[in-house]
């Protein structure tokens, strides 16, 4: 109870037994009169502390490490008598302060710096509440999760790594009707050429009492243009200590660059985070970078893709792709002879990005594998550029 409280409780008790030995009406309506605020301001609060909904939205354009977060706070609660104000205060800095009427809602903006790429969330936070009279203050502990926030990676200029891809062709997929011989059928749709049509095994689903027809064409397979994988490993990076959240950062955010710089040679990519359950990306141009961003910034935030399930995934591919690349801030002996062996046993390019957080890390390891035909690149958080090894 605030000292404040105290010193009004008292001052009313007081009114009143004066109120009382005098027999003076006048300082007993006064002592009811700051009882009855005693007793509003208690019935205003409680049921707005039991009610309250906050909620949160990132506002305004997509944003990357680095830059500043915007995010829009939401407050409302129910209830019939209104009440002073209520304030916010979050453990990653967000606060926010809201008016007190009733059944409405209001929105505040906050900022907040975006240093490190994933999806994040404020941290666990209280929200006060005082009266109209600013007697009584009442708090609620807000759960972590209710406001979160996305940061997205960015990316730098790099040369497409240097790989000895095979020969494009070597996959078949199924598109158009260039092949002699056709593949299968499929029921026809609007806009599908007439000489595609099946006419001998169309005749057949012809509907003897309405005289339906549901025609089927040919579909034809051809050459598909083998595709780039690239696959961050994020194994052993736990924790929320600045050196992992930066490693985090630094594979996201090489990942994104490798992929834009095979997109610029003119590849198709196809990002892979199988062992996390986020599925894969595939992109063919620049507009499909934004799909890009938002599986890495989710990889940054539960990801731990192990080297080992990359290069079986690699393999299982092999028909598909013509080169792998994979990005990685951790490598020991076992996990590069993996590497070795799949350049050695297998047609596909094989390249291997790694971040590096200090200087001269793994070099003996790196420099055995560039001997072995790996294509090494070493990336230093420390001056946050890369360097071909």
């Amino acid at each position: 109870m605030r000292r404040r409280t105290i010193h009004f409780i008292a001052a009313a008790a007081t009114i009143a037994v004066i109120a009382l030995t005098l027999g003076s009406r006048l300082l007993l309506m006064g002592a009811v009169c700051m009882g009855l605020m005693l007793a509003l301001a208690l019935i205003s609060l409680i049921p707005a502390l039991f009610t309250l909904r906050l909620s949160s939205s990132q506002s305004g354009e997509r944003v990357k490490r680095g830059e500043n977060i915007r995010l829009t706070v939401r407050f409302s609660f129910k209830g019939i008598l209104p009440i002073g104000s209520a304030a916010y205060q979050a453990d990653a800095g967000v606060s926010a302060r809201f008016g007190g009427a009733p059944f409405c809602r209001y929105e505040r903006q906050c900022a907040l710096p975006a240093a490190h790429v994933g999806v994040f969330d404020a941290g666990e936070g209280r929200i006060y509440l005082t009266d109209l009279f600013n007697l009584f203050v009442f708090s609620r502990k807000i759960s972590s999760g209710c406001l979160s926030y996305t940061v997205l990676p960015g990316s730098f200029e790099t040369d497409r790594p240097e790989y000895s891809a095979r020969e494009a062709g070597s996959g078949e997929i199924r598109m158009s009707d260039d092949a002699n011989e056709p593949a299968g059928v499929r029921e026809w749709v609007q806009g599908d050429a007439l000489k595609r049509v099946h006419w001998k095994l169309s005749t057949r689903y012809i509907d003897p009492y309405t005289g339906e027809f549901r025609p089927f064409v040919k579909t034809y397979e051809e050459a598909a243009r083998p595709e780039v994988l690239v696959l961050p490993v994020t194994a052993g990076l736990y924790g929320n200590d600045e050196e992992t959240l930066s490693r985090k950062d630094g594979v996201c955010e090489c990942a994104l660059s490798v992929c834009r710089a095979c997109l610029k040679a003119g590849e198709s990519v196809r990002l892979l985070a199988p062992a996390e359950g986020l599925g894969e990306v595939f992109a063919a141009s620049d507009e499909d970078v934004p799909k890009l961003e938002d599986m890495l910034s989710r990889l940054a935030s539960s990801g731990d893709m192990q080297l080992k399930t990359a290069v079986s995934e690699v393999m299982r591919r092999g028909q598909t792709t013509s080169a792998a690349v994979l990005v990685a801030s951790s490598l020991n002996s076992g996990e590069a002879d993996m590497l070795v062996r799949l350049r050695m046993y297998s047609s596909l390019g094989v390249s291997l990005v790694y971040v590096m957080g200090a200087a001269g890390e793994n070099d003996e390891t790196l420099s055995c594998l560039d001997a072995a035909g790996v294509s090494v690149s070493v990336y230093a958080l420390e001056a946050e550029d890369e360097e071909t090894a």
